[in-house]
Parts: structure tokens; C-alpha cells; sequence
């Protein structure tokens, strides 16, 4: 059992929410598990609000287990999420595989949540988030398969998300072009990703390649966090006429865009 403690957020200007406390649990679950999740349950004795993942140590896939970068982006929205920054957001996580950080989101109050990943992927995904939040946070989530590069029409958004999550994808270059492609069909004007990276052998190569493909689209910008190695990219389109109001950064943006190669140098000390 892994315990990771975090700093509680506020719900709104005067209550606050309770203490998050995230376990890993080394769990093997069958099909009838999964069908039948027992439902969440509060502790009201407690401020503290436990998350309990759930992982399957028989399967081999990278979605059955909880990592390290899920554990620093969840962590990362609570230090600077409000409920009241996430009230009325549409939330994508891709690659949700446990779902931790987009489980993280809905209880901080996102009013739309999805989680999308592999279609085999999905049952035990919806499994974590059945045994995790409570009937009305449920309500604001769905799961969903998406594979990375092909259509999002079957995921029917309405209109673009506000906030796409990826923690710790990027290390597998065959799925580098897949995934950008995705980002870019999800993405709208206003739309923020949150990309986490962590540096790890043989991966440095993928990562540039990623990051090369979002900066002929993206506004890149980068936060080392305190896990040694591990970074937030933080990637916003460039603006258009229609959105030039609202972009945060000045128009000469592209010349002053993440210095890919700088920031790979760093991650090589690690």
C-alpha cells in the first residue's frame, strides 16, 4: 500500500475540501469485480477524502498501473486548483489508464469530466471511478475509448474542452505522431493542456519529437516540479483574431517559445 498525502483545496471562498489521500492497491480483478464495483461511501467522521486505485499486477498493459507522473499531475491540480477556477470546465484526460488524475479534477469540482483510453483499458478505468466518487460526481464523468489518432467525432463533444490532461504519455515513439494528432483535433483556442513529462532512459528522443510537433501549434511553456525530473508543459494555441483578446502571452509568441533543447539538456542530468 502507497500512501501519497496532499495539501487540501478550497471548495469555494469559505469551505474548503477535505484532505486527499491517494493509495495504490496491488488488487487482481476479474470481469464480475468489475461489473460489480461496491460503490463509494463516505466517512463522515473523517476529513479525510480517501482515493483508493486500484491496480492489476497480472496485466501487462501500462493502464493497469498507477504511475508516478498520474501521482505528480493530480498533486499539481490540487496546489492550483480551486473548485472555484475548475467550476463550469470541461476536463479531457488522455491515457487516463487508473484515472487518477482525472478522478483529482471531478472532485475539485469540474463540471464535465472524460476519461478516454484504450477500448480494453475502459472496464477497469470505469471500475476506479465507480469505487472513488460519489454518485453525484459520477454524474459529471463519463469514460470513454479513444485510440490516439483517430476520429474524436465518437467521443461527441459539444464544443472543445477547457482543460486536456496527459500525465507522463510520452515515451513510446510510434504513439508520438497519434497522440499530437489527437491533441490537435480536441484542442480549441482556449483550450489548455497540461502535459507532465518525467525524464527516464531511452525516452529523451520521443519527448523531442513531441514537443517539436506541438511547437508549430502550441504556445509551449515549462514548470520543472519538485520530483526530480519531472515536468509540466503547459500548451495553449497560438491566438487567432477571434481569440487574440483572451490569449494570456504577447503576440510574438512563437519567438519566444519553450526552448526544446534547453530544457532536454536538463532533463539529461536526471
Amino acid at each position: 500500500l502507497v500512501r501519497c498525502r496532499f495539501q487540501a483545496m478550497p471548495r469555494c471562498r469559505i469551505k474548503r475540501l477535505p484532505q486527499i489521500v491517494i493509495s495504490q492497491v496491488q488488487k487482481e480483478l476479474s470481469l464480475e469485480d468489475m461489473q460489480n464495483p461496491q460503490p463509494w461511501e463516505p466517512d463522515s467522521s473523517s476529513d479525510t477524502r480517501m482515493v483508493s486505485i486500484r491496480c492489476n499486477p497480472s496485466v501487462h498493459g501500462t493502464y493497469a498501473q498507477v504511475w508516478e507522473g498520474g501521482i505528480c499531475l493530480s498533486r499539481w491540480l490540487q496546489d492550483e486548483y480551486s473548485t472555484s477556477t475548475l467550476h463550469r470546465k470541461s476536463v479531457i484526460e488522455l491515457g487516463a489508464g487508473t484515472g487518477i488524475a482525472g478522478i483529482t479534477a471531478a472532485i475539485l469540482g469540474a463540471s464535465k469530466v472524460l476519461l478516454t483510453d484504450i477500448p480494453e483499458a475502459i472496464p477497469f478505468l470505469s471500475y476506479n471511478v465507480a469505487v472513488n466518487l460519489c454518485p453525484s460526481e459520477q454524474r459529471r464523468l463519463r469514460t470513454l475509448a479513444h485510440v490516439w489518432g483517430t476520429s474524436a467525432q465518437d467521443l461527441a463533444l459539444p464544443r472543445p474542452a477547457d482543460l486536456i490532461l496527459c500525465a507522463d504519455l510520452i515515451y513510446f515513439a510510434h504513439l508520438v505522431q497519434p497522440l499530437h494528432l489527437s491533441l490537435v483535433a480536441l484542442c480549441g483556442p482556449r483550450t489548455t493542456v497540461l502535459c507532465l513529462i518525467k525524464s527516464r532512459p531511452g525516452t529523451l528522443a520521443a519527448q523531442k519529437e513531441f514537443l517539436g510537433l506541438m511547437q508549430h501549434e502550441f504556445y509551449l511553456t515549462c514548470t520543472p516540479l519538485s520530483q526530480r525530473g519531472t515536468y509540466l508543459i503547459v500548451a495553449h494555441r497560438f491566438p487567432t483574431v477571434s481569440t487574440m483578446a483572451c490569449w494570456p502571452k504577447t503576440n510574438d509568441a512563437k519567438d519566444k517559445n519553450l526552448d526544446i533543447d534547453k530544457l532536454l539538456q536538463d532533463m539529461q542530468l536526471f
